[in-house]
């Protein structure tokens, strides 16, 4: 998601991500945002002068680690089918979420995650597996008056 600060191609989104960052860099809100290590990971592989940029956007973001829990729980999401197991990378951004109970997870990722079928298959194996349920929507679907 955070790519998305510079995707001049899709000028909807960029200013969506900037608006996003904007407000969670608000200290008048009361929330906080975490990224995972497979985020750091993703952007330790892209070139520079964008990882650079990336790592700017996202300094003084706390970095959750992908436990043995969370990659079980990513596990049983490829099984069920939910997110293909060549895409476990982006299983695993949502198990890390639910496994260290944050509320939501925010991406741009509509093919394995922000859409409605892998929202509800997800959150029927986190109620399964004891987990929480987790919000998995856009920079702009957030709402921003739940944090005031």
């Amino acid at each position: 998601m955070p790519n998305h600060l510079f995707a001049t191609d899709t000028p909807e989104r960029m200013a969506a991500t900037e608006r996003f960052f904007s407000l969670l860099k608000d200290h008048a809100r009361p929330c906080e945002a975490f990224i995972s290590e497979m985020v750091v990971g993703e952007i330790a592989r892209a070139p520079e002068p964008r990882r650079q940029a990336l790592l700017e956007a996202l300094r003084g973001f706390p970095v959750l680690d992908a436990t043995a829990e969370s990659i079980r729980l990513a596990r049983d999401y490829t099984q069920a089918g939910i997110i293909p197991p060549r895409y476990e990378a982006d299983a695993i951004h949502l198990a890390v979420a639910a496994a260290h109970g944050l509320d939501m997870v925010i991406s741009w990722n509509f093919e394995h995650m922000v859409n409605t079928r892998t929202r509800r298959q997800v959150n029927a194996i986190n109620d399964l597996k004891g987990f929480p349920r987790i919000e998995i929507v856009t920079p702009e679907e957030v709402n921003w008056d739940d944090f005031s």
